[in-house]
């Protein structure tokens, strides 16, 4: 009941005891409750890096995967229009008027869902490690004032 953050008064009731016998036994056995207590924080802080890690790699293997798009389409040497060689641009052919004067066109275009993708994906994970701009973070003019600074040490935020 103590690790399950039952108040002394709550315990005792529950067990019916007067709640000075919870707060006796709990000065008593102060260091194996903290003990344990630090035990099931180190589980749980696993469990929640591993599934942090675990969505970190899966959005990265995305966001290669799509970059490998756009190596590719940068190797692609068939088409010599300005701005093909980054890789961003698509090509395609499109029919232009209909019957005998239809005629195909090129087409190129920056492929903007492809770029949206990848933008979508270091966002993302920019918000699962919690490396996003909060609120009281002014970013402006190369000048950077941050309003609140958290680190851990040991497991231990501080």
């Amino acid at each position: 009941m103590v690790l399950e953050g039952l108040t002394d008064r709550a315990i005792a009731k529950r067990v019916g005891v007067d709640h000075s016998n919870v707060t006796r036994w709990r000065a008593r056995h102060a260091a194996e409750l903290h003990s344990l207590t630090a035990k099931i924080e180190r589980k749980i802080e696993g469990a929640a890096i591993s599934k942090v890690v675990s969505r970190v790699w899966d959005a990265q293997g995305d966001y290669d995967r799509l970059g490998g798009v756009i190596d590719a389409r940068s190797k692609d040497d068939r088409y010599d229009e300005p701005g093909y060689a980054t890789g961003v641009m698509v090509h395609q052919v499109k029919s232009v008027a209909a019957g005998d004067n239809a005629q195909l066109v090129d087409e190129y275009k920056v492929d903007t869902a492809l770029v949206a993708e990848r933008r979508m994906l270091r966002r993302a994970v920019a918000e699962e490690l919690d490396q996003l701009p909060r609120a009281g973070v002014v970013i402006n003019d190369n000048r950077i004032q941050l309003v609140q600074v958290r680190y851990v040490i040991g497991g231990e935020q501080e």
